[in-house]
């Protein structure tokens, strides 16, 4: 059944976590914590590396951490994708149906609790920021983009999307101020802990 399908998925070391997020947590580990800021680990932006080194000074499997983290992020999903098919359709089965749709989606499944691989994060960001943009909260909008943003460049495939809500008048101009400023954000306490600006630079 389902339980067994998910245990078989949960346990499952992919090739992912066994050289890659394995050996990244393995190395965060072995550092100090400003060192661990400060060393470029692996290719994901800071903010991943940022829950990555606070999995490492846990004394939980990693690979069960970095999963289950998706797995919330993949209801996270499923409960946004609702609240968007919410503002047109108004049948409450409907809309659970769309929510349960997206958690059993065998991709949904298989890149969080099979491949430990994180784009349900960046995804349910994105999907946050739209369904804000929908309501016509610009500001919330831009914030809720770029955090997808700063864990997974791939969320420039949405700034189209962006940008027919900033023709429609569903986000300002001075709503994308918040841009830059959580960018920044996101990367200020690998700076502080002296992350070389060229790796900033050559990483986005």
């Amino acid at each position: 059944g389902m339980e067994k399908f998910m245990g078989e998925e949960i346990y499952y070391v992919s090739d992912d976590y066994e050289f890659f997020l394995d050996l990244w947590v393995k190395k965060l580990a072995s550092l100090p914590v400003k060192e661990a800021l400060s060393t470029p680990v692996g290719d994901y932006n800071m903010p991943y590396l940022y829950i990555l080194l606070v999995f490492s000074r846990l004394n939980i499997d990693s690979m069960l951490l970095i999963k289950s983290l998706s797995c919330v992020f993949d209801v996270v999903l499923a409960f946004f994708v609702m609240k968007i098919v919410a503002l047109g359709i108004k049948d409450r089965r409907l809309q659970l149906m769309a929510f349960l749709l997206t958690l059993a989606a065998p991709t949904v499944m298989i890149n969080s609790a099979q491949w430990s691989q994180c784009d349900s994060i960046y995804v349910s960001f994105i999907l946050i920021s739209m369904y804000a943009a929908l309501q016509g909260r610009g500001r919330l909008c831009s914030i809720m983009w770029t955090i997808a943003f700063c864990f997974k460049l791939q969320a420039v495939f949405i700034l189209l999307a962006l940008g027919i809500m900033l023709f429609a008048g569903k986000v300002k101009v001075r709503h994308l101020i918040w841009i830059p400023l959580i960018f920044i954000g996101s990367l200020l306490p690998a700076m502080l802990a002296g992350l070389n600006e060229n790796y900033v630079v050559n990483n986005t």
